[in-house]
């Protein structure tokens, strides 16, 4: 009965005691470069307007940075494996029977460079980076590990391997890796 008077006493008040907060989310142009070679350049935010963060294997604390702070985040493969696939041979049953197939497990590390070129490299807190172009909407998803499909390769798996941020109409310079 408490709930429904409190429901009852907000709508009257006019604001919804379920709401949201509405956050101004941040947003800054850069370009995302993905592990296969390919760009996409655009405006870019973070979901929920949250900051990155990066656990600082240096310094062993997890640092926390504004999208306004950041000038790139770069991700690296640190291990690879090799998983095999398998399934439970029938319902109930406890026995697996691999297939013979496997899929790549990459573990990335992660840095993250500010403007004043403080960096924090380590393991990203999982997050998506959106990003909304002239012609399509895109989801970058930052995380620590990344499963390829079954039948890749290491080598095959794409995930974004570099963030710059830059004003609109620059062109930053292509990553180093990208050139080999």
């Amino acid at each position: 009965m408490s709930i429904a008077l409190a429901v009852l006493c907000a709508a009257l008040a006019g604001k919804s005691p379920f709401a949201r907060e509405e956050v101004p989310r941040e947003e800054r142009w850069g370009t995302v470069w993905l592990s296969d070679g390919t760009k996409f350049e655009g405006p870019l935010h973070l979901t929920m307007a949250r900051d990155l963060t990066v656990y600082d294997d240096e310094e062993k604390e997890w640092k926390q940075f504004k999208l306004s702070e950041l000038q790139r985040v770069s991700f690296g493969v640190e291990k690879t494996e090799e998983v095999p696939v398998w399934r439970w041979k029938e319902g109930g049953s406890d026995e697996k029977v691999y297939t013979g197939e496997s899929y790549p497990n990459l573990t990335l590390w992660c840095e993250a460079v500010t403007s004043s070129e403080e960096k924090a490299r380590g393991h990203v807190l999982g997050t998506v980076i959106h990003g909304e172009g002239e012609k399509e909407k895109k989801k970058f998803i930052l995380r620590k590990y990344v499963r390829g499909k079954t039948g890749e390769t290491p080598e095959q798996v794409v995930y974004p391997r570099e963030i710059v941020f830059h004003e609109k109409g620059e062109h930053p310079p292509g990553p180093a890796w990208l050139k080999r």
